[in-house]
């Protein structure tokens, strides 16, 4: 069976002035053509000596005081999910996911990953990150294309979000980029998101989340 391969790799730091800021991370995935997905979800601090991540490698470097914890919610409009996310990403852990594509269609990998935002001290979800990633069956119509960026809490992880990351042009939420290797940048309100995505078809996400860069 031909299949996508898809990897992300989510990293976070955060200094003093938000070390109370956990993220409790939903991954919603909204897959409009789904073909074959693994989705790769750790935590690392930025400012650590220690070596990077391994692939493969399920303990990531340990981030003081900054937690995943994931609630699964899928939604897809063509394709499965092939192995379902964990429900609890913790610092020193990485989770993997995987979806993949209807046998009998040609379909691709496309779809939006969210995780809420939540704040220790009050112990709420203020904001939602969303990740919209976009491999297509097809490359003769289609290219790949990558999103992100932070929503209201209440957005809902649907149909109508993976459009509206994927064809709007009201880039007050997010950006987006076609995927050719280089990065993409959004800054929100207490986060700053950086992501990168290979232009094959078994495209690579690297995803990585910074408490405003260190600044105060």
């Amino acid at each position: 069976m031909q299949y996508f391969l898809f990897f992300i790799l989510f990293s976070a730091a955060l200094v003093q002035k938000y070390a109370s800021f956990s993220m409790c991370s939903v991954p919603h995935c909204v897959c409009a053509r789904t073909r074959k997905s693994v989705i790769r979800v750790g935590v690392t601090s930025a400012n650590s000596s220690s070596p990077p991540p391994v692939w493969g490698n399920t303990n990531l470097l340990c981030l003081t005081q900054l937690e995943f914890s994931e609630l699964r919610r899928v939604y897809m409009s063509s394709g499965y999910c092939y192995h379902p996310p964990q429900p609890t990403v913790h610092t020193t852990k990485t989770e993997v996911c995987s979806f993949t594509k209807d046998d009998d269609k040609a379909t691709g990998a496309v779809g939006v990953l969210t995780y809420d935002l939540f704040h220790m001290q009050s112990c709420v979800c203020s904001e939602r990150m969303a990740i919209m990633f976009s491999v297509p069956y097809d490359y003769n119509f289609y290219k790949n294309w990558l999103g992100v960026g932070v929503f209201e809490v209440a957005r809902a992880c649907d149909k109508q979000l993976y459009n509206h990351m994927y064809k709007e042009k009201d880039f007050s939420k997010f950006v987006r980029s076609e995927a050719s290797g280089s990065g993409v940048e959004y800054k929100a309100q207490h986060v700053d998101l950086r992501a990168t995505m290979s232009n094959v078809g078994k495209s690579i996400i690297k995803v990585e989340l910074y408490d405003k860069m260190g600044r105060q």
